[in-house]
């Protein structure tokens, strides 16, 4: 059911639209020139792409692709910290809110070889309040093969205390936050839920209360609805995205956020027919998540 990006993105954009975000995380937005029809590389990454086709008002909060002095290309790259995040990137409704200021930091791995993964972040201004927000976005590394699960188990947590740090450095006002991405870590995984760990302990909060091995209690969630939230943020393009009959499926993808913030609405946003099977053109193995909240006041 994998489709190419070609066929899908624009199911991909009309996902996008049809919620009419103000900020959304991204993941694997390839940096990388994507290719013509005869298989030529052509001058356009696909989180450019992504930008183009869902067009004015969304922006991205950083346009280089590499971190080289000639940032378009990676090729006999001269490094120079140009904020570029790879396919981990952030785009934002410039009609709802403004740009502060933004960056990204690159998150540790087990071999140079590895794909590179990020955290990129950005503080935000609301323009109907003129509340500022913190907004961090990241995808960490993927579970490995059963002999490396200890030690991916153990990098996973790494990149999450880097990227709280991230936060902490680069939020002294302490504004409200939010901290979102692919975690590539569920309920479900042995020998427990680390990074999800990790962002609680530091304080944050999960709006549905998805906590280690829960299936139908809630345990201090502060969503007050929750539309299809039985159904798992990772699909895998199966025609029939996987579903429970718990209040809350494992997911890998989140959405924390700081104290204090109320949480209108949670929404996995699956497209289905009678059947309960993907409608069209399968947008992504991930499902679009979703929260509506209500800004708290910062303490600027």
């Amino acid at each position: 059911e994998e489709g190419t990006w070609y066929e899908r993105r624009d199911t991909v954009v009309n996902k996008i639209l049809s919620q009419a975000p103000d900020v959304i995380g991204i993941q694997e937005a390839s940096q990388g020139w994507l290719k013509d029809a005869k298989g030529k590389s052509i001058s356009l990454s696909q989180f450019e792409d992504l930008e183009d086709r869902l067009g004015s008002p969304y922006k991205v909060t950083n346009s280089h692709r590499n971190n080289c002095v000639k940032s378009t290309t990676p090729t006999g790259c001269v490094y120079k910290d140009q904020g570029a995040s790879q396919g981990t990137r952030i785009f934002y409704n410039s009609k709802t809110v403004k740009l502060i200021k933004q960056g990204s930091r690159q998150l540790s791995e087990v071999k140079a070889s590895a794909n590179d993964r990020y955290v990129a972040w950005a503080v935000f201004e609301d323009l109907k309040t003129s509340r500022r927000f913190f907004f961090a976005d990241t995808h960490l590394e993927h579970a490995a093969d059963s002999s490396g699960q200890t030690t991916y188990h153990q990098l996973r947590i790494t990149q999450t205390r880097e990227l709280l740090e991230t936060v902490k450095e680069n939020n002294p006002d302490k504004l409200p936050t939010f901290i979102v991405g692919d975690l590539n870590s569920s309920k479900r995984t042995t020998p427990s839920n680390g990074p999800y760990d990790t962002i609680v302990a530091a304080g944050y909060v999960d709006p549905l209360g998805n906590y280690y091995q829960s299936t139908t209690t809630a345990k201090n969630a502060t969503v007050e609805r929750r539309i299809n939230t039985n159904y798992a943020s990772y699909n895998g393009f199966k025609r029939r995205p996987p579903s429970t009959t718990w209040l809350t499926a494992a997911n890998i993808d989140y959405i924390f956020t700081s104290p204090g913030t109320k949480v209108l609405e949670w929404e996995t946003s699956v497209d289905l027919d009678a059947k309960g099977d993907f409608l069209g053109q399968i947008p992504s193995d991930h499902n679009l998540i979703r929260t509506t909240v209500q800004l708290p006041k910062s303490n600027n």
